[in-house]
């Protein structure tokens, strides 16, 4: 386990907080603590919704994780790789999850993406989370 992936796991949210079952109805309470984010290869990539100047944070332009979003090319932030998390039509974006003990719980998938199943941007679907959508449409803003 390396550092950042146990900072991630010991800063993000416990299962108490939710009980057993993740409903959509709760995911706002998520943008507190932060979400794992993993590729389409099961690395992690860092959290979303935890505190932006963590080192961990997709969101922090300084952190590890947020400069190597802000790449050129980055697959996970291209407007047109099937593994982005800013490319709408994207089957393999990010997928999101939060961590109860050494389970990790899946919450939806980091894309823009308004049609996709699993996307926490699509405006019906189960998985939909505005502030993590807000935060993942500021990502793909800044890295195109």
């Amino acid at each position: 386990m390396t550092f950042f992936t146990y900072f991630v796991a010991h800063a993000t949210i416990g299962a108490s907080a939710f009980g057993s079952s993740l409903a959509n109805s709760k995911l706002g309470h998520i943008s507190r603590n932060g979400l794992e984010v993993f590729d389409s290869n099961s690395n992690f990539i860092g959290c979303l919704g935890c505190p932006s100047s963590s080192l961990a944070s997709v969101e922090n332009p300084l952190g590890i994780f947020g400069q190597r979003l802000l790449e050129p090319f980055n697959p996970l932030t291209d407007s047109f790789s099937d593994s982005s998390m800013c490319y709408q039509f994207a089957p393999k974006s990010p997928r999101l999850y939060f961590r109860t003990g050494d389970k990790l719980n899946f919450v939806g998938r980091a894309s823009i993406s308004s049609l996709g199943e699993q996307s926490i941007c699509n405006p019906t679907g189960a998985f939909r989370w505005e502030d993590g959508c807000r935060r993942v449409n500021e990502i793909c803003n800044r890295s195109n």
